[in-house]
């Protein structure tokens, strides 16, 4: 067999499985965002939409900390209840750098205290938040895009005693931390989502608690 016919051949079995999207959902009760007052602060300005977009490349850098698009999906022991969405493409294994993370994070102010369904709107509501962000897993600083839900609704309904299904149809206003105005924007996320239920102190560091570099939470 020809030397490059193999390895088409080693490649088309082992791409596919080296470079493959992982998944991890969950939710934690007592819990909230590390930086929620952060948090607060950056979607209140991010509501502003197209005020933002008018800004200088350097005033949007200046919007959050640097690494905001990973840290902020920290999560910390409180009184309300939170949802990790955790996405990793990795790349292939001689080409490292082509990881990829996306993560979607959601709090709510409350316990979820019994099984009944739930419709929480977005618009308005300071209380409730939806961060989600994107970028590439070795460059996390400044890569990619992150944003929060300014418009919409989730609705949520127990699958069991420790699952819930939340389906999201939720608007985000995303902006780059590097000001690049063209990578990101306003687009509609609406999917649903089934968390189990964890507990934070569980938590991996790519899940939510804080880790001893950056790229223990950008990378799974």
């Amino acid at each position: 067999m020809p030397r490059h016919a193999l390895i088409g051949i080693i490649l088309g079995v082992f791409l596919p499985v080296i470079s493959g999207c992982q998944v991890d959902s969950f939710y934690v009760d007592n819990a909230s965002l590390s930086e929620i007052s952060d948090h607060r602060l950056l979607r209140d300005k991010l509501i502003h939409y197209d005020e933002i977009l008018s800004l200088s490349k350097a005033e949007m850098r200046g919007l959050s900390k640097d690494s905001f698009s990973v840290t902020g999906h920290r999560i910390i022991s409180d009184g309300g209840t939170v949802f990790g969405y955790r996405e990793f493409s990795g790349g292939f294994i001689p080409l490292v750098d082509q990881g990829n993370f996306l993560k979607l994070t959601i709090y709510l102010p409350f316990l979820l205290t019994n099984q009944t369904p739930s419709r929480i709107a977005i618009k308005d509501n300071r209380e409730v938040l939806v961060f989600w962000s994107r970028g590439s897993a070795n460059f996390p600083d400044r890569s990619g895009c992150y944003g929060y839900a300014s418009d919409g609704h989730i609705n949520l309904s127990w699958r069991s005693s420790e699952e819930v299904e939340a389906e999201l149809d939720v608007m985000i206003d995303s902006v780059s931390p590097s000001g690049w105005k063209e990578e990101c924007q306003r687009f509609l996320l609406r999917k649903k989502f089934l968390f189990a239920k964890q507990l934070t102190s569980m938590l991996s560091s790519w899940e939510g608690r804080r880790g001893n570099h950056i790229y223990d939470e950008s990378i799974r």
